[in-house]
């Protein structure tokens, strides 16, 4: 029961942050909404991929208002906190597609996105997600820890961590960076060739992102050809 309510939401107790990372924080506020989502994506290479401009107040402002509001953590401020994930090589290449894709402001808020979408899936689903052992990157002759990976800084909320922090204890897992990598190796499989499930997930209660830019000026190069809206 401690294990299940651990995964369902780390921060009903608090957690340490992983030891010897470097932060940095910055304040927003939370709020919440929803939306629905386009059914449809093109496959990547027809994509004409935008470079994404980076996270600043006003989009994690926007970030924040699309998921329930965090319930109270010791130690939590809705703050951004940066570190420094051993990612391995796929991984660290898509979250920068999905980043540009999808008109996430960074690689970083692709993966608060995932955080989001993760904590809340169905208790099985997480059990899914994080205790079955997938072994997508291992292959004869690779030894546990030796899979050549690539150290990618990108930004999570603090609350976030400390899910991610109570995650790795009740899984099991060695670290919360494999906890992370782990998170990725699911929604990565789960989306692969499958580009309806992409776009649902990746425009999961971003309905209004695309507010930001004029529809004339993104034409058809969203994927699926075509703009999510409040409607479908």
């Amino acid at each position: 029961a401690r294990e299940e309510a651990a995964a369902a939401h780390g921060c009903d107790e608090p957690a340490k942050e992983p030891a010897g990372h470097a932060c940095r924080r910055k304040e927003a506020s939370a709020g919440r909404a929803g939306g629905a989502l386009p059914a449809k994506a093109a496959p990547l290479a027809q994509r004409n991929l935008m470079r994404p401009g980076g996270s600043n107040a006003m989009t994690i402002k926007e970030e924040l208002k699309r998921w329930p509001h965090p319930p109270a953590c010791a130690g939590c401020y809705g703050a951004l906190v940066e570190h420094s994930w051993p990612l391995y090589f796929d991984h660290f290449d898509w979250l920068d597609e999905m980043a540009s894709a999808y008109l996430f402001s960074d690689a970083g808020e692709v993966l608060r996105h995932l955080v989001y979408v993760a904590n809340s899936e169905a208790p099985l689903v997480k059990k899914l997600i994080f205790k079955v052992i997938r072994c997508l990157h291992c292959h004869s002759g690779t030894r546990a820890g030796f899979i050549p990976k690539k150290e990618k800084q990108l930004a999570v909320f603090d609350f976030q961590l400390q899910w991610l922090t109570a995650v790795h204890a009740a899984s099991g897992h060695p670290s919360v960076e494999k906890t992370v990598r782990v998170l990725c190796d699911y929604y990565r499989k789960l989306t692969s060739d499958r580009p309806a499930s992409e776009a649902e997930l990746f425009w999961r209660n971003r309905t209004g992102v695309t507010a930001r830019r004029s529809r004339a000026s993104l034409g058809n190069t969203l994927p699926g050809n075509h703009l999510p809206s409040a409607e479908m």
